[in-house]
């Protein structure tokens, strides 16, 4: 009010001084023109002149004033220019401010003052006992014996504890204390002393060979020849071949803790059990020589006489071909023979004196030719000749009248005809004569075209034959091809109809049948794929007969259709501890009293059995304890208030886990899920030319050209397409991934707290609440790609954080125990649930997230030719044989990939994380189950995104079309990963990043 006053008072005292006027009506003695004309005020706030050349801009000189800078009246901030009157605390606000006061103080009547809040006399203090009110606060005592509790209100007890003489630790129980001795040791009958256990005398050890006794606990040791295992208890064999720390001179062989030494050929061990000694083959007449022997160091060497050579098997002596080799120097012929040989001439010479040259005979002259006619000498022969009207004869010497024919000396391979001294040649039907004009040569009429065949022509020596294919007869012209009616000939089989069709025939079934595998007999259609055959839950046709039956928990009605729920409660199945509840199908037996312990985490034995470890809280009281995994007693090796140790038999699978001490059991629902010791890959990674699995830890190793997690989808291999790029956008808790006209949007709906018998206790929206904490955002670009969002479920303490960090390089990263490859360009989706309270111990939690395809509505790209329906591909192993759950979802040749590691972090402990994968026509739900966990639970879920290999960068059509939305659940916390750059829509920062893709590569490689 005063403000109000003052500012009154400054304008009436210039309104004394100058008179308000229109600029039409002002008049300025030195004739200056009027202020307002220049819009000193702006064109929104009015301008009013003042007679001596000044104006006013028209604003609220109450709660504004004049920004000469933006021409407009903005709001008067009473608190900056200490007009406001407040004692303490200001805060101002459009049109006014308010005064506020510390903690521990309230505003008084006048507003503007604060007093002191003496909680300790207006009852608010909260101390049990004693209060002492201060400044602005207050503090709580209490009376003597008594000391101040950790909340500072509540009194309690001295430490009885003080002045123990424990050796171990105290534990306060009221005004008295009992000794507790730590792991390793058992307490002494004086109540206070603590004796080491001595775990190898009592054989709860473990130890697989030998066992060294420690204070309070022990130290296993192996054998000569063995190593200690990592778990310090196993032993494994030293491999002394494989890591050279054997004395075998040659060969080495590993055993069971030793090994033992081998020699090669050639050598014998010597009697020390590592050298080896030359053998001496020659000597002992052991080798494989035809003729000589030399002995060499390890083997030995043949050798031949003269007129030999060594053959390629290195024993065997041949004998050397002087003829073949042409080292004999024989004039004319040569003969071989073993180790040595003989020349020789042919006919018509004679060998000479040097038993190598021959000389030529002349037959002419000696008589010795034999002709009947005349004789002519040529060198190393001779020839006869005949005289006019004779021919020489076939044996070269005599001579016969000419007749060809006749004297079948024509040459004709088949007729021949004489005439005037001489022949001609002919051949037989379906031959003809070559230019030779002797040979007769068959005439293919196949080939030739001119065998009149309508289906098959076989060709043979002179002649022939027409045949047909199968279905076919030949007709009596032996060239034409005739359809066999199968039906009319009744051949077919067909327990029906049959039907004739060139070559073959069908069978077909009357209305109300269908046609069996054999693709011959018929068999009636089942009533039951009509409306199930009437019944409620199963039908089974036999014979046209319909029989209806019911599912496990259920009875058949008298109509026998319907069934009716059995109530198993009427027999009290459940034990004196809980009571029965009775479902549609099924019952539950709820606990009477709510236990006090509970499992936080599980580290499960393999399936060949041994050791398990429970984490969680199991107070200091262990009354009649026992452990059971489905039903099997597990031993309990050892316990406190946090772990359980216990001897686990052999199984495989999922199992639920009692627990029960002091009377009260607690019932783990399927926490239990044994290890396999060799793991498998998702889809075995397709087949082996497209990727390797690592049995170790279930990953897929693909090989070039192929990607994804199960090594399914075969990259481009067209180094000329050019891929379309990403747009990904980041904001209040959701990604956004957009490529041409395809979205993908990944965000988390709300959390749910689950109970025993899977009934939703209370939900949390998660969609609308997060705050972004931290970025890593410098003149709007992206550095990191880092992000962290939070916020506070809806009355309570428990605070959800979601981290979202870009890969920057291959790496191995290590979560809940497991070791896998993640790729650089990946971005890591890590979400963490702190603090929840559970309304009850065997309560667990569920995070529901949301994976959605659409359609982008402004988009420009022309993409109609790759528009696909959305395809959803699930990987069905067997949880306890593999580390990763696999679902794929492909739109549009786009194709999302998402990896579930089944393991999660519960209150530090890495422990199993059981998956359910729903398929549904339009979406695909994975629940990930957790056990019980109070500080914190994380989990790891990777995403990836590539383009079809079946993607075409241009398209014609200008259609557009919608896409099918996809929903995904999550139980828990996750970590997500895509395979993009980072992103995620906030109301008040919104960033975008474009990604370019190169020739179907993984999207963050070059």
């Amino acid at each position: 009010m005063k403000i109000i006053i003052s500012l009154l008072i400054i304008l009436i005292s210039f309104i004394k001084i100058s008179t308000c006027i229109d600029c039409k009506d002002f008049y300025s003695p030195e004739g200056n023109p009027c202020p307002c004309l220049s819009n000193p005020c702006g064109f929104v706030v009015p301008c009013y002149p003042f007679n001596d050349g000044s104006y006013l801009c028209g604003c609220n000189l109450v709660t504004e004033v004049f920004d000469d800078g933006t021409k407009t009246c903005v709001d008067r901030d009473e608190c900056a220019d200490g007009t406001s009157g407040c004692t303490n605390g200001c805060s101002n606000r459009v049109d006014g401010f308010d005064c506020t006061c510390p903690s521990g103080y309230r505003l008084q009547s006048d507003g503007k003052s604060c007093s002191d809040i003496d909680e300790c006399a207006e009852g608010s203090s909260g101390c049990s006992h004693g209060c002492n009110n201060n400044g602005g606060s207050f503090t709580c005592t209490c009376p003597a014996g008594y000391r101040l509790g950790s909340n500072g209100k509540t009194c309690e007890l001295n430490d009885p504890c003080a002045n123990n003489n424990c050796e171990g630790t105290c534990v306060a129980s009221g005004s008295t204390f009992t000794c507790r001795c730590d792991s390793g040791y058992t307490l002494s009958s004086n109540g206070y002393s603590c004796n080491d256990i001595d775990e190898c005398a009592k054989g709860t050890n473990n130890c697989a060979q030998g066992c060294s006794n420690n204070g309070g606990s022990f130290s296993c040791y192996c054998d000569a020849g063995y190593t200690l295992a990592s778990n310090g208890y196993s032993c494994n064999d030293i491999d002394e071949c494989a890591k050279g720390t054997d004395s075998c001179a040659q060969g080495c062989t590993n055993n069971g803790g030793s090994y033992s030494c081998y020699c090669g050929a050639g050598y014998t061990l010597a009697s020390n059990g590592y050298s080896c000694n030359d053998i001496d083959e020659c000597a002992k007449g052991t080798d494989s020589c035809a003729q000589g022997c030399a002995n060499n160091d390890g083997s030995y060497s043949c050798s031949c006489g003269a007129g030999y050579t060594l053959d390629g098997d290195g024993y065997s002596c041949n004998d050397i071909d002087e003829c073949a080799k042409g080292t004999s120097g024989c004039a004319q012929s040569c003969s071989n023979s073993i180790g040595s040989y003989s020349c020789s001439c042919s006919a018509g010479y004679t060998l000479a004196g040097d038993g190598k040259t021959c000389t030529d005979v002349d037959e002419c002259a000696k008589g010795t030719s034999g002709c009947a006619q005349g004789c002519t000498n040529s060198i190393g022969s001779y020839s006869c000749y005949c005289g006019a009207g004779f021919n020489l004869g076939s044996d070269g010497k005599s001579c016969t009248s000419i007749n060809g024919c006749d004297k079948g000396v024509s040459g004709c391979s088949q007729g021949c005809l004489s005439n005037n001294g001489g022949y001609t040649c002919y051949c037989d039907s379906g031959y003809s004569l070559d230019s030779d004009g002797k040979t007769c040569n068959d005439i293919d009429e196949c080939s030739n075209g001119i065998s009149g065949c309508t289906q098959q022509c076989n060709n043979s020596p002179g002649t022939y034959s027409c045949s047909c294919k199968s279905g076919y007869n030949l007709g009596v012209d032996g060239k034409t091809c005739n359809d066999i009616d199968e039906c009319q000939e009744n051949i077919d089989g067909c327990q029906k109809n049959c039907n004739n069709i060139p070559g073959s025939f069908y069978c077909s079934c009357d209305p109300n049948y269908f046609l069996n595998s054999d693709n011959k007999t018929c068999s009636l259609i089942s009533s039951c794929l009509t409306g199930n055959g009437g019944c409620q839950h199963n039908c089974s046709d036999v014979g046209g007969s319909i029989t209806c039956s019911c599912g496990k928990g259920y009875l058949l009605d008298d109509d026998t259709k319907s069934c009716s729920d059995i109530d198993e409660c009427a027999n009290n199945p459940c034990s004196s501890n809980s009571r029965c509840e009775n479902k549609p199908g099924s019952f539950a037996c709820v606990a009477n009293v709510q236990p006090k312990h509970y499992i936080s985490s599980v580290i499960p034995s393999t399936t060949l059995g041994g050791v398990a470890s429970f984490f969680g809280v199991f107070g200091d009281s262990h009354q009649d304890i026992t452990l059971t995994i489905g039903g099997n007693d597990c031993p309990i090796i050892y316990n406190s208030s946090n772990i359980i140790n216990c001897t686990a038999q052999p199984g495989s699978g999922k199992h639920s886990v009692n627990l029960t001490q002091n009377g009260v059991v607690f019932i783990g629902n399927n926490i239990y899920q044994y290890e396999s010791i060799i793991k498998a890959c998702p889809k075995d990674c397709s087949n082996e030319n497209q990727g390797t699995c690592n049995t170790v830890n279930g990953e897929c190793k693909c090989k070039q050209g192929f990607d994804g997690f199960d090594c399914s989808i075969k990259l481009h291999d067209n180094s000329t397409i050019t891929l379309p790029e990403n747009e990904v956008t980041v904001g209040n808790g959701v990604s956004s991934i957009s490529n041409q006209d395809t979205n993908f949007k990944i965000y988390f709906k709300s959390l749910k707290e689950i109970d025993f018998n899977g009934e939703i206790v209370q939900t949390f929206n998660l969609t609308d609440n997060w705050k972004l904490v931290t970025s890593n955002i410098v003149n709007n670009e992206d550095t990191n790609n880092n992000y962290l969002f939070t916020q506070t479920l809806k009355n309570t303490t428990c605070t959800v954080t979601v981290t979202i960090e870009e890969v920057k390089q291959d790496s191995e990263f290590l979560f809940a125990g497991t070791t896998f490859t993640v790729s650089k360009g990946l971005v890591k989706f890590t979400i963490s649930i702190a603090d929840y309270q559970y309304s009850s111990f065997l309560n667990t939690l569920q995070l529901e997230m949301i994976s959605m395809a659409g359609k982008v509505e402004d988009s420009n790209y022309n993409n109609d030719c790759n528009n696909k329906d959305t395809e959803i591909e699930t990987n069905s192993a067997d949880q306890s044989t593999t580390s990763f759950n696999v679902i794929k979802i492909s739109k549009n040749n786009k194709i999302l990939g998402a990896r579930f590691i089944n393991r999660v972090i519960s209150d530090g402990k890495p422990t199993f994380l059981s998956t359910t994968i729903k398929n549904e026509t339009d979406s695909i739900i994975v629940v990930l189950n957790l056990p019980h966990c109070t500080k914190e639970c994380l989990i790891d879920p990777d995403f990836s995104l590539l383009v079809d290999p079946q993607f075409q960068a241009e398209c014609e059509s200008k259609s557009r079309k919608w896409v099918v939305p996809v929903a995904v659940v999550v139980s828990v916390v996750g970590f997500s990963g895509l395979a993009v750059a980072g992103f995620i829509l906030y109301k008040k920062q919104s960033i975008a990043i474009k990604v370019q893709i190169h020739k179907l590569k993984r999207f963050n490689q070059d």
